[in-house]
């Protein structure tokens, strides 16, 4: 899939960091479209603004609240990114339950659409221990969220991961 895409840096940031700001998606998005919208970009980030920042926030203001993809967001960038060592390992967890239920309000996720994308992770033959970590760093993201005040509930709570036919990392070498 084709998209638009600028990279661009924030005016008086220290850490001089590169930032990718997806424009849209060819050919839904003309040129004359993705060059106006990184006009836009280029007059916040030299005003030393994030263009960013304003779309996950303004997500939260809409009446059927947050996205999981939006939650995930801002987990990353304003908690794991920020107080873990570890956050890369919390954004390739994400990504195997973002493409999934991304789209949808996080508010309406159920314990069954969890199970089901431990059930897919388990199936690509990780031995479950991707499947474990993916629903923990879910648990965590929901239980950030429900301290942050985005979300009411945690679908992941008390949620046990099960690895089918392994029961332990050791015995799937063993003969």
């Amino acid at each position: 899939m084709k998209s638009w895409a600028f990279i661009y840096r924030i005016k008086g940031d220290k850490s001089y960091k590169k930032h990718r700001f997806t424009l849209g998606q060819y050919p839904a998005v003309s040129l004359a479209d993705a060059r106006d919208r990184a006009r836009e970009v280029i007059q916040k980030a030299s005003r030393g603004q994030d263009p960013q920042a304003g779309i996950v926030e303004g997500a939260i203001d809409q009446p059927e609240g947050v996205t999981v993809e939006d939650l995930a967001k801002l987990y990353i960038r304003d908690h794991s990114k920020p107080l873990k060592k570890s956050w890369t390992n919390d954004v390739i967890y994400l990504r195997n339950v973002t493409p999934v239920i991304g789209n949808r309000p996080a508010k309406s996720i159920t314990r069954t659409d969890v199970r089901e994308i431990l059930k897919t992770v388990e199936d690509r033959g990780r031995l479950g221990v991707s499947a474990n970590r993916t629903l923990a760093t879910m648990r965590a993201m929901w239980n950030w969220g429900i301290d942050e005040g985005l979300v009411e509930t945690n679908p992941c709570a008390r949620l046990k991961c099960r690895s089918f036919g392994v029961t332990t990392w050791r015995s799937a070498f063993e003969p």
